[in-house]
C-alpha cells in the first residue's frame, strides 16, 4: 500500500483533524482507489512541513513531472494547477 499525502494549508487544522478521523479517511481512500484503481493511504500533514527544500522554479517542471509519471495510467484524470 502506497501513501497519498494530504495537505493543508496554515489555519486548516480543523479539516485536516476531520479528515484523518479513521472513519472519514477510509471514505477518502475509497474513493481514490474508485478512482485511480490503487490501494493508497492517506497522510495528511501542513503543506509547510511538506514543502521540498528549494522551492525554485526549475524543480517546478521536476515536480510536475514526476506527479505526471506516477499517474501516468490516469493522465485524463489529472489537472496541475498552478499556485
Amino acid at each position: 500500500m502506497g501513501d497519498a499525502y494530504d495537505c493543508f494549508k496554515d489555519g486548516y487544522a480543523f479539516h485536516m483533524d476531520m479528515v484523518e478521523r479513521e472513519e472519514n479517511r477510509k471514505i477518502v481512500e475509497s474513493a481514490i482507489e474508485k478512482v485511480f484503481h490503487q490501494n493508497l493511504r492517506v497522510k495528511c500533514d501542513f503543506e509547510y512541513n511538506l514543502q521540498t527544500a528549494s522551492d525554485e522554479p526549475e524543480n517546478e517542471k521536476d515536480d510536475e513531472e514526476t506527479v505526471k509519471e506516477y499517474f501516468k495510467d490516469h493522465e485524463d484524470k489529472l489537472k496541475i494547477i498552478d499556485q
